[in-house]
């Protein structure tokens, strides 16, 4: 048996038409792998096409895991249904010494159990994702997710206003009791939808600045009228 060493990327081993990146023991071929009878863990049509995929694009990364204690895969049943689907021939795998029974099944139940112990740092995952960007690579997240998260944690909005020396923001607040008033005073004083130098818009700002305000007003002045004078408010006869 022998070790393949020293696998790098400008000159990678193929199996089947698949890069191989990862050592390995030897090229087996995929037949003649037996699954573990104790294996508990399922792997579904979508996760199976994901990681088709993602031997496709990436090749093998890691190899497939027998024990020749029992000559069956501890690690990687996924891999060898992804490799079946695809139709391959032959696969990485790595041969691993168990001293026991007992010591085979716990890496077997213990390579099953630790991702689902893990957690993931939504912050960081989306920082990560945007890193990667549009580049075509697979990464096991569907597109619509990556949206979803990306726009989640998009920052938070940059108002146009200059910081000047000794500023002050100072706030009026006006309320309406009617969408006809609410939709008059938008375009009176100029609220719009806002933007960021990140996000093309980034949603609807009520913080108007001082300057566009004047702006807005001074455009719409010729729709407002002058207030109406009751008579119950008219100055008493002297």
């Amino acid at each position: 048996m022998t070790l393949a060493q020293g696998v790098s990327e400008s000159a990678p081993h193929s199996a089947s038409g698949v890069n191989v990146w990862c050592t390995f023991s030897r090229l087996c071929p995929v037949g003649e792998l037996k699954p573990h009878p104790s294996n508990t863990t399922k792997h579904p049509p979508k996760q199976l096409a994901v990681y088709v995929e993602l031997l496709r694009t990436a090749g093998w990364r890691r190899p497939i895991t027998v024990s020749t204690r029992s000559g069956y895969i501890v690690r990687g049943h996924g891999a060898r249904l992804a490799a079946l689907e695809m139709g391959s021939v032959e696969v990485p795998v790595e041969f691993q010494d168990y001293p026991s029974e007992a010591a085979e099944l716990a890496d077997l139940v213990a390579d099953n159990r630790l991702p689902e112990l893990a957690q993931t740092d939504k912050q960081m995952l989306a920082k990560v994702l945007a890193q990667i960007g549009s580049a075509d690579v697979i990464t096991g997240y569907d597109p619509e997710f990556i949206k979803n998260l990306l726009g989640a944690a998009a920052p938070e909005p940059q108002y146009p206003i200059t910081a000047r020396l000794n500023e002050r923001h100072d706030y009026v607040v006006i309320v309406v009791d009617s969408e006809t008033d609410w939709q008059f005073l938008t375009q009176l004083v100029g609220v719009q939808m806002e933007r960021s130098y990140k996000n093309s818009i980034v949603g609807q700002g009520r913080v108007i600045p001082f300057a566009r305000f004047i702006h807005s007003l001074r455009a719409n002045s010729h729709s407002i009228t002058p207030p109406r004078v009751d008579h119950d408010d008219a100055p008493a006869a002297g």
